[in-house]
């Protein structure tokens, strides 16, 4: 009877701490991530810029202008990041004449916000930034890359994404999968027993609706070209998960599974490939010709 009792304590301590593990984390996920940013590129014509969400939050961005016939791509950052992160490919969207869009998500970066809610208000940010190319260039297509949290934040909005090409990298099918992939990474099989109640927090603590976190669900109302990237390696995006999203969506639609890439900056995994890929994509929905061509 003892070494029940002892073992009943036990368990009780172990489920208490997990427990508290598990409320910890989804205040540290929803907390803001601020980061001043020294100072833009040098390599690029680069003007510091600042438009207002729908709430009136103040977003810091990135605008890089392009060549008169070319379109606008912005490119969004994943969660817990910034602009910074996207920089990288702005040389080669830039010498192939495309205007760019770099900012940071409400709650991150330089921009204004409480709270981080995986897509939920960060859908509004895009909406926001589209309107600034539209305005920066009325009369020119858009396109959007979006790795992660960016890509989410785009489909999100469904029919109302007014955009023209879009290209979704390591973007999740459900903010559920997401969770559960991600802590079962620390504590395998235990992963449903801490991921269910954080799930719980989220939608209770930060009113996050989980129902309306589905990208596989938005990306159906799409009526635009879409390119879907994934890492083969990927444990957070999981491949079945990329491939799940490509099946939902409408054509005209491209998929690219990158063989040994993780969750990560698939231009810098695999460089050439990924420019000539994207430009293809782009150039081909986005009307914008190569200098060679013109």
């Amino acid at each position: 009877m003892k070494y029940f009792k002892i073992f009943l304590l036990g368990s009780f301590l172990v489920i208490l701490i997990l427990l508290a593990g598990t409320y910890w984390t989804g205040v540290w996920l929803t907390t803001p991530a601020p980061a001043t940013i020294v100072a833009p590129p040098t390599f690029l014509p680069v003007q510091s810029i600042h438009f207002p969400n729908s709430r009136g939050k103040r977003l810091a961005g990135w605008y890089v202008a392009g060549r008169s016939d070319c379109g606008t791509v912005i490119l969004t950052h994943a969660i817990r990041n910034n602009r910074a992160s996207m920089t990288g490919r702005a040389p080669f969207l830039h010498k192939a004449g495309y205007s760019l869009l770099l900012f940071d998500f409400q709650a991150h970066g330089e921009s204004e916000g409480e709270t981080i809610t995986f897509g939920d208000l960060e859908k509004d940010d895009v909406s926001a930034a589209i309107q600034f190319a539209s305005q920066r260039k009325p009369s020119n297509p858009i396109g959007l890359i979006g790795f992660s949290l960016g890509g989410v934040a785009a489909v999100l909005n469904g029919p109302a994404l007014k955009i023209d090409a879009l290209i979704l990298e390591a973007v999740n099918s459900k903010l559920a999968h997401t969770v559960l992939n991600r802590i079962r990474q620390r504590v395998g099989p235990l992963a449903p027993i801490l991921a269910y109640p954080l799930l719980f927090q989220l939608q209770l603590q930060y009113g996050i609706d989980l129902k309306e976190l589905r990208p596989i669900d938005s990306i159906r109302s799409l009526d635009i070209p879409v390119f879907v990237i994934g890492g083969t390696r990927d444990q957070h995006t999981l491949p079945s998960e990329t491939k799940a999203l490509f099946a939902a969506a409408n054509s005209p639609k491209e998929l690219w599974l990158v063989k040994g890439a993780h969750h990560q900056d698939i231009h810098q995994f695999a460089p050439a490939d990924y420019e000539t890929r994207l430009l293809a994509f782009l150039n081909a929905h986005l009307a914008c010709a190569s200098p060679m061509t013109k």
